[in-house]
C-alpha cells in the first residue's frame, strides 16, 4: 500500500485537531497495517515533526512528552530510542546555543535522559562527548585543574566511561 499522504494528513489533522485526533489517526492507520514498515516510517516521521515544532516554541519538555505518548505507535524500541535521543540532543544543544558557556545545563540535560531512559546508549554517548568537551574547554588553554575538576564531575555522573578517566588521567599527568 501507498502511504504518501500520511504526513501531509496527520500534519492536518494535528493543526486543525491536535495531537490526540492525530495520534489516533495513526493509531487507525496501524491496526490496518501493523508491519507495514514505509507506514511505520511516515509515523515516526510525524512524531518527529510534532516534537521539532515543540521544540522551536522552546517546549522541549512537552515534545519529550509528545514522543512518549506515541510510543505503541512507533514499530521498533529504536525508533522511540531514536526519538528520544533526538529531543535529549536539541535540547542539551539549545543551551549552548543560547550561551556557549552553559556547559552544566547541557550534562544536566542527559543525566536526566540516561535516569529515564537508562538502556538508551546514545544518550551516555552524548553525555560522555558533552563532559568531555566542557573539559577541553579549559585543557586546551593548559587550565589543567579545571579540565580534572570537569573529568571528576562527569565521572561522578558516569562512573564507568573510560574516555572520562582517559581524559582525567590525561590531565593529572599534565598538571604534574
Amino acid at each position: 500500500m501507498c502511504w504518501k499522504g500520511v504526513q501531509r494528513w496527520s500534519a492536518a489533522i494535528y493543526a486543525t485537531d491536535g495531537e490526540e485526533k492525530a495520534r489516533a489517526f495513526l493509531a487507525e492507520l496501524r491496526q490496518r497495517a501493523p508491519d507495514d514498515k514505509e507506514l511505520a516510517g511516515r509515523v515516526s516521521y510525524h512524531v518527529n515533526w510534532v516534537a521539532r515544532e515543540l521544540e522551536r516554541k522552546g517546549r522541549h519538555a512537552d515534545a519529550l512528552a509528545t514522543v512518549e505518548r506515541h510510543k505503541a505507535l512507533l514499530k521498533q524500541e529504536r525508533d522511540f530510542e531514536s526519538l528520544v535521543h533526538g529531543v535529549y540532543d536539541r535540547w542539551a544543544d539549545s543551551f549552548l546555543s543560547k550561551n556557549p558557556k552553559d556547559w552544566q545545563a547541557a550534562v544536566d540535560r542527559y543525566t536526566e535522559g540516561m535516569k529515564q531512559y537508562p538502556k538508551n546508549g546514545d544518550l551516555r554517548h552524548n553525555a560522555i562527548v558533552t563532559w568531555d568537551r566542557w573539559a577541553h574547554t579549559f585543557s586546551d588553554k593548559k587550565d589543567w585543574d579545571d579540565a580534572i575538576r570537569i573529568y571528576k564531575m562527569g565521572l561522578l555522573a558516569i562512573p564507568d566511561a573510560r574516555e572520562l578517566k582517559e581524559g582525567l588521567e590525561y590531565c593529572e599527568k599534565k598538571r604534574k
